[in-house]
Order: structure tokens, then sequence, then C-alpha cells
């Protein structure tokens, strides 16, 4: 049986260093929720969306590699976030910093985000970044956040790590720490220059193993790219700000789509789930019980109003409407005995008469069916109100229309 909501999945994508082109190569992963980690796959962008095509819902975290970032230490004056100026003092601050005009380079903050004192930054080419960005919306694919893969550690941390990547051609070594990422190429010099602890672990690529556990005369621990991406995107940076990605306006819409899709398929919400069906069961359950006694009740006073009706006037043997037929029956006692009823009009004369004392005499009189009209019979605004309170204490409902008003007797109660 397919299920109505399938499992989210979240696309891990490690972009590349140059520019999108329909041949470039792709590696990611596509992480199924309550599947564990997926694996490592790779493609061109040209083929990703065929290649994504089995995959559901969910967004795509793009992972910007160390060579693509460089980290800088700002210092933000007071009151720059609630100016909102904040873009161009960043970019003023870094006008010495980076080497291309400050316009040209995307400039991403922590979260939380820091409204004074000293800041550390990210910078990447805004160009190649919102290249890819485009290319890869525009296969179909959503992209929900951008991270770096490698980010510094929290600020007094004393502890950081030690990543060996690239090729064995051109392998890189990457010392992450509260003081930020540096990223050198792998030589002996190097690594006499940043002299990481020998406590802090070591990871490296497969292709550079060996070449780093050489160079730096420790053991590592194996970790290929796309398990990089992975650690990388449960981080606390997002690089998607500014207005960068072209759906940034509904995010926060699609993050509350998420939320309740994972409450509805995540294994960890079970037992929530469960317990809301439950409670909704009883509750349907309590609703269809009390309809059925009110039904039941229902059922019984009209059964008891034709019980009295039968009872009162045993010629009534086919009760469709209790009430109008007790009142039709005990209009016709009161004609059969010479009583007057309160449809009658002599009886309609008398209540009008004794109301509307002190009055001019109508022009004409028109009853027909139980409804009296008089013609030229017009009171007082002021008295009006008490004519229909005195005529209504009888049992009668007054109109006024114009010049003609209209007495009815009120159904009895």
């Amino acid at each position: 049986m397919k299920k109505i909501f399938p499992p989210m999945a979240t696309t891990v994508l490690l972009l590349p260093t140059d520019m999108p082109a329909p041949t470039a190569a792709l590696d990611y992963v596509v992480l199924q929720e309550g599947a564990g980690d997926g694996a490592a796959r790779s493609t061109s962008l040209s083929l990703l969306p065929a290649a994504l095509r089995g995959s559901q819902g969910g967004d795509a975290v793009l992972v910007v590699p160390a060579a693509c970032l460089s980290w800088h230490q700002v210092q933000l004056p007071a009151g720059a976030a609630k100016s909102g100026r904040l873009q161009s003092v960043l970019e003023s601050l870094l006008e010495e910093q980076v080497l291309d005009e400050p316009g040209a380079v995307h400039i991403a903050l922590p979260s939380p985000r820091p409204t004074q004192g000293a800041c550390r930054v990210a910078v990447c080419d805004k160009v190649w970044l919102q290249a890819w960005v485009r290319a890869l919306e525009h296969t179909g694919m959503h992209v929900g956040a951008i991270v770096p893969a490698h980010a510094p550690l929290p600020e007094g941390s004393t502890e950081g790590y030690v990543a060996v990547t690239g090729t064995d051609h051109q392998p890189d070594i990457v010392v992450v720490s509260a003081r930020g990422v540096q990223r050198l190429p792998l030589q002996a010099a190097t690594v006499a220059f940043l002299a990481p602890p020998a406590q802090w672990p070591v990871f490296a690529e497969p292709a550079v193993a060996a070449l780093a556990e050489q160079l730096l005369g420790r053991p590592v621990q194996l970790q290929t790219r796309v398990q990089r991406a992975v650690q990388a995107s449960q981080g606390r940076w997002d690089l998607a700000q500014w207005g960068l990605l072209a759906s940034r306006g509904g995010r926060r819409f699609k993050r509350l789509g998420t939320a309740v899709r994972s409450v509805l398929q995540a294994p960890r919400w079970r037992p929530l789930r469960w317990s809301l069906a439950a409670l909704l069961a009883i509750h349907v359950a309590g609703l269809n019980m009390y309809a059925y006694q009110q039904q039941a009740a229902l059922r019984a006073e009209r059964q008891a109003m034709a019980a009295v009706l039968q009872a009162t006037f045993p010629a009534v043997t086919v009760v469709l409407d209790a009430p109008l037929q007790m009142q039709r029956e005990v209009a016709r006692l009161q004609q059969a005995s010479g009583q007057l009823a309160r449809t009658d009009l002599e009886a309609m004369l008398s209540a009008l008469g004794e109301t509307a004392q002190n009055t001019e005499a109508p022009r004409s009189l028109d009853y027909a069916g139980g409804e009296l009209k008089v013609q030229g019979l017009q009171p007082a605004a002021a008295a009006q109100a008490g004519w229909q309170q005195a005529l209504k204490a009888r049992g009668y409902r007054v109109q006024s229309n114009g010049a003609t008003l209209t007495v009815q007797a009120e159904a009895a109660p």
C-alpha cells in the first residue's frame, strides 16, 4: 500500500569550485528521514533532475568547499544592525581585508546575528555562489540552506581538528579551531607552520590519507568529501543571507511545512501521532454518542406529544405535526361549542378595539384566512410600540405597511 505522506528527503550537495556547466560533476547524498545516511553519489548538473526523480520532498543543502571561503574578524560599531545598513557597514569594514571589490563578494554572519562588537564573517565570490544557486533551482531543486564545509568552532573552545582534502597531486590541509579556518597546500613546511596540537583528530580523504599520515606523523581517520558535507549540513552557519535565495521570502512557511511533515512522518513522533489519533477517535465517538442521545431525546419528546394528542383527541389516528394538529383540533372544539377562537374575526376586532381606543374609525376591513387587514388606522409612532406589546399579550402579531395594519394570531405555544 502506498503511503499518503512518503518520508521526506534532504539532498546534501557539495558545490564544485568551478562555475556551473552542464557537464560539471556533482557529489551528493540523499538523506531519507528515518533511514540513516544515504549512499554517496555523483552525477553531472544536466543529469541531476533525473538522478533525484525518486527522492520525495525536502530541501537541498549546498555545502561550500573550504577553497571557496575566507574568514575574517571585524568589529561591528554600535547601532549598525539597527540602522538598516549592516551590509554596507560590513562591506566597508572588509574593504582592506579582501582582494575583490566589497560589492563583488557575498558576506555571511553567524546565527544568531550579532549587533555590535567583535564578529567573525564568512566571505565568498558572490557571482560564483549566485550562479550555482540559479543553476540548481533551474533544475527544479529547492535550495533551503547553504553551509560551509568547515566553520570556526564556537568562541572560547579549546578543541579543534585537522582535515586533509584534495588529490595526491593537489592536497590541502585545513585546520579548524575557535581562531578560524586555515587552509594551505599540504607540505612539510605548512604542517610545521600550522603546528596543530597532537591531540586534535585528523580526518583525511582516502586519496590523500597515506600522504597525511606521512607528513603529520600520526594516524588519520578516513572521511570522504560527502561524509564531511553531511556533517557540515548539521552546523550552525547558514550562508543564505541578504536575499541570496530567490525563494527566501517563503522559507519561514517552508520550515513550518517541514516541521509539520516531520511530525506526520518521523519515527520519533510516532507516539505523539498515536496519542493524537486515539484522542481524535475518543472525541469522534463521544460526539456520535451525544448526537445519538439527542436524537433519542427528540424522538421521545415527539412520541410523548403524539401520545398526548391521540389521548386528548382519539379521532386523530395519524400524527404528522402534533402541535399544529392539536391547535386545529382545539379550534374545531371552540367552533363546535360556540366559543370564539383567536383567529376569528370577532375576537380579532375585540382585541383591536380594546387596544385602539380613542382613535378614528378605520376606512375598511379585510379578513381572510385568520388575517385581518385594516385600512386607515394609523397609530402615532410613539403609540405603535404600545399597540404591538398590548396585542402581543393577547396572542396577536401586528405589522404596519404604510396605511395598512395587518393583524395575525400567533401560533399557540
